[in-house]
């Protein structure tokens, strides 16, 4: 079986493995963006522990600890660093298909030599071998610098850094690496932070500005900017010129929609030197919807899909047919007003349609088939529903109950169904008609496997199987498998306990006064 982190890690096809080992691999790295201190840099800072390598600044993963409910004392808190490394380690399984599982596993490879999985059964296997491995020359700072082939890297600095160290940096001969500062201004574009005054004072101090209003701001930050650019900065990760809302329509749409094939002209700097080109300049948006086209990758459509809303067409209003299609009526109701009728009265506006002799003759198999299909929802608890309704809005029992509805109308025979709690969202009103469709589909000859915690299935199934005593991993036992009766009769089931009146949730005497109420506005069904 192939190794999980071999040399051709994550390079899934030949051309994939040909660039890399063929061209990629043996190219020097140059970092634009890098969270590295440079001080770090100077020092050629000897890392103890692999804790302060991986989780001493890096946002990604104390983000992904965060979603993972890790408590904060264990991201940026005061916990051992064994006890950090641990947490990350029970994070990571749970992270398959984000880039942070890949990239701890290559590093792990490529700078330690441990090429399993990490999880939480070998974290403190994987930390010593770290941490032991850390005392070696090639992973200090400088050591892993030289050792990924880093020819130019850009430090993140703030506005009142005074570049000290990256002249220090800059005079050292032999570095074998050229570290630049970038321009990284986020403390002076966050007015809202308690913390906003005290730092005006340092870049006050730092620019020789005096700030009383956003003009003496931009100044300030305009002298910055050309103090940075003095000491080789070249990048920045915010943008201080215009504001897009300040920008001409025509620009806005150029930046969202592209040239449209139109061909601008480019700068460009390299080492060999500057220039232009001519190319055509795709567009932010044209340029999402195109890897929204193109990609093949789930993960990716989830992350463009983010920056996506479903809005109607302002020309059909989002019934998606022509004027000439919704021009036909019956009824006096084109086919979009009657699919946005709920279930119940669309059914009830079907039948009390008026044909004429030859119309009726036309329409009745039809109106037949309608009828029986709509009959079909409602019998599920569905009549609610506007056949217009979106799929993705519909919780997972409406779904389920639809594409139960379907198999209702197809008659099969011989399946076997498996449903997981199809009651949930379902009035108690409409149990009954629920139960009812099961028990039509059970007699057509099929076989249903129904997952619930509702007493009226339960008492209405033909064999029950009670899996506990409890939950999770205080599960997992088969307590009875029989009839209702049997399971009432098994002293081991808490079901059958609730089911039989032995055991009760007692109705309180006197409820609790709210202290305050939720309006809910707007709503509307």
């Amino acid at each position: 079986m192939k190794a999980f982190m071999d040399r051709d890690f994550l390079l899934s096809s030949d051309t994939a493995r040909e660039l890399f080992h063929g061209i990629a691999e043996d190219l020097p790295i140059i970092d634009y963006h890098c969270h590295i201190d440079p001080g770090d840099i100077l020092r050629d800072r000897r890392f103890e522990t692999i804790t302060e390598v991986w989780l001493g600044g890096d946002h990604y993963k104390w983000r992904a600890m965060r979603s993972a409910g890790v408590p904060e004392e264990y991201i940026t808190g005061n916990a051992d660093p064994r006890e950090k490394f641990r947490a990350w380690a029970q994070t990571l399984p749970g992270l398959i298909g984000n880039p942070l599982y890949h990239w701890t596993h290559l590093e792990l490879q490529r700078y330690f030599g441990i090429t399993e999985p990490l999880s939480g059964k070998n974290a403190d296997a994987v930390y010593d071998a770290c941490c032991e491995a850390l005392a070696r020359d090639d992973l200090s700072v400088r050591g892993i610098l030289r050792r990924s082939r880093v020819r130019l890297i850009c430090t993140t600095d703030d506005p009142v850094d005074p570049l000290d160290v990256h002249e220090a940096l800059r005079r050292e001969e032999g570095l074998g690496t050229v570290v630049l500062p970038a321009f990284r201004p986020d403390k002076a574009l966050r007015a809202d932070k308690p913390v906003f005054p005290g730092y005006l004072e340092k870049l006050e101090e730092a620019s020789g500005v005096t700030v009383s209003s956003a003009e003496d701001l931009r100044e300030a930050l305009a002298r910055r900017i050309a103090f940075f650019a003095e000491h080789g900065c070249r990048v920045a990760d915010h943008a201080l010129d215009t504001p897009v809302c300040d920008l001409p329509d025509e620009i806005v749409d150029i930046l969202l929609y592209g040239t449209k094939g139109e061909k601008i002209d480019i700068p460009y700097e390299r080492a060999s030197g500057k220039g232009t080109f001519r190319a055509p300049f795709e567009g932010v948006i044209t340029n999402l919807e195109r890897r929204y086209r193109e990609t093949q990758s789930e993960q990716v459509r989830d992350q463009l899909e983010s920056c996506m809303v479903a809005t109607p067409c302002p020309v059909c209003g989002g019934r998606r047919l022509k004027p000439e299609a919704l021009a036909v009526t019956i009824g006096e109701k084109n086919i979009a007003e009657l699919s946005d009728m709920p279930v119940r009265q669309a059914r009830e506006f079907t039948r009390g349609l008026r044909l004429g002799e030859k119309q009726a003759m036309i329409a009745g198999q039809i109106l037949k088939e309608i009828d029986s299909r709509l009959g079909f929802l409602c019998d599920v608890g569905l009549s609610y529903l506007t056949l217009s309704r979106a799929a993705a809005t519909l919780s997972g029992g409406e779904a389920q109950r639809i594409r139960l509805a379907t198999q209702i109308g197809s008659s099969l025979m011989g399946v076997l169904y498996i449903l997981d709690e199809p009651s949930i969202g379902l009035h108690q009103r409409d149990n009954a008609k629920l139960l009812a469709t099961l028990k039509n589909l059970r007699d057509l000859g099929n076989t249903l496997i129904v997952v619930e915690h509702d007493e009226e299935t339960m008492r209405e199934a033909d064999f029950l199987v009670d899996i506990g005593p409890g939950a999770g991993e205080k599960g997992g036992e088969v307590l009875c498998a029989g009839t209702i009766d049997d399971l009432i009769a098994c002293p081991e089931s808490v079901t059958g306990q609730f089911l039989s009146g032995r055991r009760a949730i007692v109705i309180p005497k006197r409820r609790r006064r709210p202290t305050g109420w939720l309006t809910v506005r707007g709503a509307r069904a």
